[in-house]
Order: structure tokens, then sequence, then C-alpha cells
């Protein structure tokens, strides 16, 4: 929900975040970066499971678009700079799971974390259903 409700502060925050480290990376001679995307990057129909050539395919879901793009920014910097002058900086996509010290708001989490508290809420307070969004159909 925080994606769609701040599209702005999604992509600036994270494109400036993105720009500042990895070129003070490079200006302060680091060879080897790890930068962490999204598997948000993906095409919103893209065939599972996922393919590092998929990115780019097709469009991206909307609803967290800027911040998608915002992560490409961030490969293409890190491939960009690999090119041109010789740092082995690698880009990985993490999946979006849950652990400890997760951020669980209702308004700001990923889904498997908001889905957890709100069972969790649920089962605290005796009830037997929960509301969810989506349509009930899991992505095979």
């Amino acid at each position: 929900m925080a994606n769609w409700q701040y599209p702005y502060e999604f992509v600036a925050d994270n494109l400036a975040i993105e720009l500042n480290l990895i070129d003070a990376a490079y200006r302060d001679g680091v060879e080897r970066l790890i930068f962490l995307g999204s598997s948000c990057i993906y095409p919103r129909e893209a065939p599972q499971p996922l393919k590092e050539e998929y990115l780019l395919a097709g469009p991206l879901e909307e609803t967290n678009r800027p911040y998608a793009l915002a992560k490409i920014a961030g490969i293409e910097l890190c491939r960009s700079l690999n090119r041109e002058y010789g740092t082995d900086y690698l880009s990985l996509m993490p999946t979006n799971l849950y652990g400890p010290g997760d951020n669980f708001d209702l308004q700001s989490s990923h889904v498997l974390p908001a889905f957890i508290r709100r069972f969790h809420e649920a089962k605290m307070q005796g009830d037997a259903a929960v509301t969810l969004w989506g349509i009930g159909v899991a992505t095979a």
C-alpha cells in the first residue's frame, strides 16, 4: 500500500540512495559491491519461476512501478560501472520473505509479514475471518 500511496517518495528516495551509495563506493575505490534489488523489477505477467532474462520483457506491476524502476536504475548503475571501469558490482534480487525484526506494519510491510500480522491479530481476538487483498488465485 505504501508504494501506491507515495510513488514519488519511493522513486526519488531510492534513486538518491542508490546513486549516492554506488557513486561513493566507486569514488572510494570499492572494487566489489552487492546491490540488493527486488523481485518487483520483473514484469507483472512474467512466467514463473522467474528467470533473469525476463527483466524488461513486459509491463511492471502498476502498484510498485516507481520502486521497481528505481531498482532497475540501480542495476544499470552497477552494470555500467562494471563495463566502463572494471568494477565487480553484483546485483542480487532477494525474494520478499519475513524474519526477525521485519516490518509488520499493515500499511508499509511486504505481503507475507502483513498476512502473519493479520492472522496473529485474528487469533488473539478470537476471530475466525481474516480479510486479505487479492483475487484468490495463486501464481504457479
